[in-house]
């Protein structure tokens, strides 16, 4: 079974997934939507940690950690970001964390992502908008605020067109 949902807030993802897992539904991967497999229900804690590694032998060792530790790596590779931890030894510790600062430290490389992703998209989306701007005020100049903008305000592929074939029909 395959589930689409969006978490801003990991602990909210954890206990939606752990209410899954009581439910018999066992988490496969989460890469597009979450995959889930049918499986007798279980009481068992998801935790989610976020970190990107350079290479593959950082992300083995990593995950052999937490095996050693007690959680099973279920889903994420070295480049996806989220890794998704199953409990599977009783004795293992509570959580994945061992302390509020190495999980302030995951919410820490979260939002540097972001502020990655920021710093590329939003000069993209300033030049498209001002793209489009330019384009809706050449028509507007050249064809005043007539029929024409009234009927085909907002048609972005429309005003490219007239611009494209320089002419101006307003049925």
């Amino acid at each position: 079974m395959r589930k689409f949902k969006f978490f801003i807030n990991y602990d909210k993802e954890e206990k939606w997934l752990n209410d899954m897992a009581k439910k018999g539904y066992e988490l496969e991967t989460a890469s597009f939507g979450y995959k889930f497999s049918f499986t007798k229900p279980e009481n068992t804690k998801i935790r989610i940690d976020y970190r990107i590694f350079k290479n593959k032998g950082g992300f083995m060792d990593y995950s052999a950690l937490f095996e050693d530790s007690g959680w099973k790596h279920i889903s994420g590779n070295k480049s996806c970001g989220a890794q998704y931890f199953k409990k599977i030894n009783e004795n293992g510790d509570e959580d994945i964390f061992s302390d509020d600062m190495s999980k302030a430290a995951r919410y820490k490389r979260l939002s540097d992502m972001w502020i990655g992703l920021a710093v590329v998209y939003l000069p993209i989306s300033i030049a498209l908008a001002l793209n489009q701007f330019l384009i809706l005020n050449y028509y507007i100049i050249h064809q005043g605020y007539g029929k024409c903008l009234e009927y085909h305000f907002g048609d972005v592929f429309y005003l490219k067109r007239l611009l494209q074939r320089e002419e101006v029909y307003c049925g």
